[in-house]
C-alpha cells in the first residue's frame, strides 16, 4: 500500500510517497492510517522521525569534515569549523576507542532498537545500523529528543553503546 500525500496533483508524485511496509515487520500497528485519517489536516504532526546517531568516538568536534551541537543544529545553517586542535582535544577526553560494530554487534543494535520501540508503544518503521552510525525511522506521540534518549539507554548486555551526535528530521 503507498500513501500518497493528498496536496499532489497526481496520486503517483514520487516525492511525497511512503511506503506502508507489512504489519509483520512492525512492532505495533501503524498509527497513521488513511482509515485514521479521513480528510487530511495539516496540524504539524510528523508521521515519524528519522533520527541518526553516530557510534562513540567516531566524529568529534573538530573534525574536518565539520560537526553540530546544540547551538548549530539547523538545518541550513553552517556546521562547527574544522578544528584539529579540538579534535584531538576531544579524542583525549574518550574513557576508550572508537565503537566500530561488527555485523553480529549490529544485529544487536537493531535487535535492541525494535524492542525499545515494542516497549515504548512506538511504530517501528525502519533501521539500519552501519559500521559508524545508525538510522532508524520511528512514529511517536512525543518529541524526537526522548526517542534518542531512549535508544542511547539500550542496555549494554544486548549491544554497543553508541551515543556522540544526533540528527533528528521530522517526515510527514
Amino acid at each position: 500500500m503507498i500513501l500518497t500525500d493528498p496536496r499532489s496533483k497526481e496520486s503517483g508524485n514520487v516525492g511525497r510517497r511512503i511506503r506502508n511496509r507489512e504489519r509483520s515487520d512492525r512492532t505495533q500497528p501503524a498509527l497513521y492510517t488513511i482509515e485514521a485519517m479521513p480528510e487530511y489536516r495539516d496540524e504539524h504532526i510528523p508521521l515519524a522521525y528519522l533520527i541518526t546517531f553516530r557510534a562513540y568516538g567516531t566524529w568529534l568536534h573538530g573534525d574536518k569534515r565539520g560537526s553540530v551541537n546544540r547551538f548549530h543544529n539547523r538545518f541550513g545553517t553552517a556546521l562547527i569549523a574544522p578544528n584539529e586542535r579540538w579534535r584531538k582535544y576531544n579524542r583525549s577526553l574518550l574513557t576508550h576507542s572508537p565503537v566500530k560494530p561488527k555485523s553480529r554487534q549490529r544485529a544487536l543494535v537493531k535487535e535492541a532498537i525494535r524492542e525499545t520501540c515494542k516497549k515504548r508503544k512506538w511504530e517501528f518503521w525502519a533501521t539500519n545500523v552501519r559500521s559508524n552510525h545508525v538510522h532508524t525511522v520511528v512514529g511517536a506521540v512525543c518529541k524526537p529528543e526522548k526517542i534518542l534518549i531512549a535508544f542511547k539507554a539500550m542496555p549494554p548486555k544486548n549491544c554497543v553503546k553508541l551515543v556522540v551526535g544526533v540528527q533528528v528530521k521530522h517526515l510527514g
